[in-house]
This record gives C-alpha cells, structure tokens and sequence, in this order.
C-alpha cells in the first residue's frame, strides 16, 4: 500500500479499525497537539499572537479533529455501532468517557459474537 493511501484511509471515514490503531491516532493526534495548545496560549497570555499564529492553530485543530471523529466512526463501525453515536461527544464528560469506552477498551462485534 503506497503512502498516498494510507493517508487516504488515515482521513477517511469508511471502513474498521482495531482497538490499537484507535489509540495510536490518538495518542499521536494528541502528542501533535500539545505542544501547539501549549505555545499558542502561551502567544495569547503574552499578547503576541498573529494572524499566521492563529490560522496554523485552527487548521492543526480542525485536521485533529477530522482524525480523531474519523477514528472514532472507523472505531464504532468495528463495534457494530450506527454513526450517529458520534453524538455522544455532544455530552460534555459523560459523552467522551462512554465513546472512549466503546471505542477503545470494547472489543470488535465479532470478536464479542465468537466468545
């Protein structure tokens, strides 16, 4: 498989997914993520945030967040999950916990079927 199509399935939302690629785009989504969280609010506290500064910022977010609502619909196709579980995400704490349990500790549907 060339580079161009694991970025392709990397972005898209058909398709499953296992439990450990789940972790690793968030895990590494995360690890992107941080430090430019970090340096951005630091630019903002200190008043010399630009324009550059910002839009790097919400792209890198907006392209995260693709990632991650990608995995997660990849993540609950494996689980035999409809789409619209997705808007568990909407329920602020509750929401999050019950999608990264589904997500990420439940095993596929069937996996759960030949126990």
């Amino acid at each position: 498989m060339t580079l161009l199509r694991h970025v392709v399935a990397l972005f898209s939302f058909n398709g499953h997914i296992e439990r450990l690629q789940f972790w690793l785009i968030i895990i590494l989504t995360n690890i992107v993520l941080t430090p430019i969280h970090i340096h951005y609010g630091e630019s903002v506290s200190q008043g010399t945030v630009t324009v550059i500064h910002s839009l790097i910022y919400i792209i890198v977010t907006l392209v995260a967040f693709w990632l991650i609502i990608a995995a997660c619909k990849k993540r609950l196709n494996s689980r035999g999950r409809p789409t619209y579980w997705l808007f568990l995400l909407l329920i602020p704490m509750l929401g999050h916990i019950w999608l990264m349990v589904e997500c990420g500790i439940l095993g596929n549907k069937q996996a759960a079927k030949s126990d």
